[in-house]
């Protein structure tokens, strides 16, 4: 059965043009190679893919691992060498429709992409779930609240964690809130803001902290909070909840729910 399907001129055609593919020596001033200089990485992160087929990459994870390129030694960290071969492509899609489970998907919510690698054969059946790992794609400044998020290793962005607990709990009422609330007995929590152990309140809101007890010598503060639950009481407060349920400090040994 004849077929019309072409593979896109940019292609790799086999073994004869591979060396023509594989990554050029970088320029020195930016440490990008001639094939990834040539990306339009601004459209690809602003622009609206369901499936975008970027480039074919011919070399093995080692070479990209080792490339000059920095592109290409960041495209490695989703390469593995179970991918090492001829026909492998790098697509950039939507992330709502990878990240996001399909009861989810039609929920109002700004979409971003994301980079990963398929085999060839999956591209042309449309099998276009990521295997081995994705990198995020965003242009510096753009908002979006799907997707993969930039996270600083030194702070904390609590407007970014209570904005999606706030679309969790308007958008995803179905897919994550319970239909029923069984209430709990004598359950005692910490109020943050006297920080003292109270009775909680009917229907309060609460947060739950798990975390592995040390022993009595890692109290440090005066009412004998850890420093593991001063900081969680800290938390608790940033995300604009009052109330914190910690089993070591509330006298029960059964947790909230």
């Amino acid at each position: 059965m004849a077929s019309n399907s072409k593979r896109p001129s940019t292609f790799d055609d086999g073994p004869r043009k591979k060396q023509a593919l594989l990554s050029q020596p970088p320029t020195p001033a930016d440490d990008v190679c001639a094939r990834c200089v040539k990306v339009r990485w601004d459209e690809l992160a602003t622009g609206t893919w369901s499936v975008k087929q970027v480039m074919m990459v011919v070399e093995s994870h080692d070479q990209l691992k080792t490339s000059c390129c920095r592109i290409c030694r960041l495209l490695s960290t989703i390469k593995p060498p179970s991918l090492d071969g001829p026909w492998c492509v790098l697509l950039a899609h939507s992330a709502r429709s990878v990240l996001v489970g399909k009861q989810l998907r039609e929920t109002p919510a700004l979409d971003s992409n994301i980079l990963f690698f398929s085999r060839w054969h999956k591209v042309l059946t449309s099998n276009h779930s990521p295997e081995n790992g994705v990198l995020g794609l965003s242009k510096s400044g753009q908002h979006f609240d799907v997707g993969i998020q930039i996270i600083s290793p030194d702070t904390i962005s609590f407007t970014t964690l209570q904005r999606c607990v706030a679309r969790c709990q308007t958008t995803h009422k179905r897919a994550c809130a319970r239909s029923t609330h069984s209430s709990v007995s004598n359950l005692k929590v910490i109020d943050c803001e006297k920080q003292n152990t109270v009775s909680a309140p009917k229907r309060c809101k609460y947060a739950a902290l798990s975390y592995v007890w040390g022993d009595a010598s890692d109290n440090t503060s005066s009412n004998g909070y850890s420093k593991v639950v001063e900081d969680a009481i800290k938390a608790t407060l940033k995300m604009g909840i009052r109330y914190l349920w910690v089993d070591r400090h509330v006298g029960q040994d059964y947790g909230p729910y």
